[in-house]
């Protein structure tokens, strides 16, 4: 048999273990609370800000959202601020041919889309027909090149130059 006054000693240091491990556990819960409560109330004065300034500049959240989505998505690398340079005439070039400029002054016609009139521009209506638009009797259209063209950059169309070889397929 076992001694009594050993197996006391065991049973009381087994509560005092216990003990110290609930004290343990009731700390830690007591500071998972205190955080949870923490972060609720930082969140809430965030958010609640958010909300002050959004409404001091006149922003709905849902237009917020929108420009959060928006400034999430890639840069778009073609179709910005595109085709502004002014019609010019450059270096010789081939009729019909499409340029890509970089500076203000395009080596042709940019290419907008544009309506032309067939009288004034008849070599080069003979290269495209009505194939962009157009009536096709007074007037057709070049190709609209603007969302398509590099970021600040103009594509234009040689209306004034060499006639290409080979003529029309």
């Amino acid at each position: 048999m076992s001694d009594p006054n050993q197996l006391v000693e065991e049973a009381k240091a087994e509560a005092a273990a216990s003990l110290r491990r609930s004290r343990v556990s009731i700390v830690v819960a007591v500071i998972a609370v205190t955080i949870a409560i923490a972060t609720f109330f930082l969140n809430y004065f965030f958010i609640e800000g958010i909300r002050t300034k959004l409404a001091q500049q006149e922003v709905s959240i849902e237009q917020a959202k929108m420009e959060i989505a928006k400034a999430g998505q890639p840069a778009k690398r073609l179709g910005s601020d595109t085709n502004w340079a002014r019609e010019g005439r450059g270096a010789e070039c081939t009729l019909g041919e499409i340029i890509l400029t970089a500076g203000a002054v395009a080596n042709g016609l940019p290419a907008n889309g544009q309506l032309l009139g067939i009288s004034e521009y008849s070599a080069l209506f003979g290269l495209l027909g009505t194939r962009y638009g157009g009536d096709g009797k007074a007037t057709f259209a070049v190709p609209d090149l603007r969302d398509v063209a590099p970021n600040g950059l103009t594509y234009s169309i040689c209306v004034q130059g060499v006639y290409p070889a080979g003529g029309v397929r």
